[in-house]
């Protein structure tokens, strides 16, 4: 579809929205207009971008009781140019970083970092995992890093939201940086694999904690062996000094 009879779908869309504003005597009622009463033909996600937008456009009816005809139009394409600009440059990418600081950075200050990245407001969505390199009790904290995989508004160019990270730890950070790794990927059996590396389960559309510490039958590397015997450690280190990661409040769109 292109972008012409996208713009008269969103105008379509907005016209029936705000007639059935009016019939519900000016009173918004979620499951009945919007997206839910006129579905358009958009993925999930841009659906709840645009009920985003559409809060807004009946914000500006509500501040004018009785509207015209021209003044609606204006309304209406105001809200098709936010809608449009907010998915501009949407994508599949989701990027996997790895990050691996020097030994001797303390613990509070790694902690610090990673949540000042993750609260940038370039970031859509995220999953994190703490983890360390110990494998016994007395090694615990050891080789600490985190794997993330990050999700971008759409706003912008993904590679220029990377250029930003990249500078975030390149130049704001690079005393502590030990070593960093990021991987873009843009199919989801990728990031169904990268969430398995992470300790995670995709089960029944959503994102567990793999709680059973084991990887896949017939993966028996030198690498996966290291890996499982620090996973039971890695859960004890992330325990320890609150490092679990809540993957029910960022994670609906990552996959």
């Amino acid at each position: 579809m292109d972008g012409q009879s996208v713009r008269k779908e969103l105008a379509d869309f907005f016209k029936k929205s705000y007639k059935q504003f009016i019939r519900d005597d000016k009173c918004y009622y979620p499951d009945k207009i919007g997206y839910r009463t006129h579905r358009l033909s958009l993925c999930s996600e841009c659906e709840d971008i645009l009920e985003d937008v559409l809060f807004e456009f009946f914000e500006d009816i509500q501040r004018v009781l009785f509207i015209t005809d021209f003044e609606l139009n204006v309304i209406i394409e105001n809200a098709i140019s936010s809608y449009m600009a907010l998915v501009k440059h949407k994508s599949n990418k989701v990027m996997f970083l790895t990050w691996r600081p020097v030994e001797d950075l303390p613990l509070n200050v790694f902690k610090d970092i990673t949540i000042k990245l993750l609260e940038k407001k370039i970031i859509k969505e995220y999953i994190i995992v703490f983890e360390q390199k110990g494998n016994s009790y007395s090694s615990i904290g050891q080789g600490k890093h985190i794997h993330v995989l990050l999700k971008f508004y759409y706003n912008r160019p993904y590679m220029e939201y990377k250029k930003q990270i990249k500078k975030y730890f390149y130049e704001t950070h690079k005393q502590h940086k030990k070593s960093i790794d990021i991987v873009d990927i843009d199919k989801k059996e990728y990031i169904h694999s990268k969430l398995y590396y992470m300790g995670y389960l995709f089960q029944n559309g959503e994102i567990v904690v793999n709680d059973n510490l084991t990887y896949k039958k017939g993966e028996d590397s030198n690498s996966t062996r290291k890996k499982l015997d620090c996973l039971q450690y890695d859960r004890l280190f992330q325990r320890k000094n609150n490092l679990m990661d809540n993957i029910e409040n960022h994670n609906r769109y990552m996959l």
